[in-house]
């Protein structure tokens, strides 16, 4: 088993681990690849993520939602909608206008 007060006294002794850590933080080939990593995955991954998934997929399905739950809350049918044809809609607004009389 290795005992980490003889480590610490023997990197205490040669300061080889120092001496490395210094000449890997300041080597300007470790700094180019670290901003490129950095670049390349925070960046564009994170970028390309927001562009595809979040406002072609989540975005426009959470506006069509909430459209439809404002509409159905507030009694609003469209003339000449892509709502005009969804089942769906129609049954809630109906029992919407079941429920309270007093909105219509």
């Amino acid at each position: 088993m290795i005992n980490t007060a003889m480590l610490v006294q023997e990197a205490g002794n040669n300061m080889s681990m120092w001496k490395d850590y210094v000449s890997v933080c300041f080597d300007p080939a470790h700094i180019l690849s670290e901003l490129t990593f950095t670049i390349v995955f925070d960046f564009v991954l994170l970028w390309l993520g927001y562009k595809i998934f979040f406002k072609g997929y989540i975005l426009p399905r959470l506006r069509r939602d909430i459209h439809r739950d404002i509409d159905v809350e507030h009694g609003y049918v469209h003339a000449q909608d892509e709502y005009d044809n969804d089942p769906e809609l129609q049954n809630l607004l109906k029992r919407a206008m079941e429920e309270d009389d007093s909105l219509f």
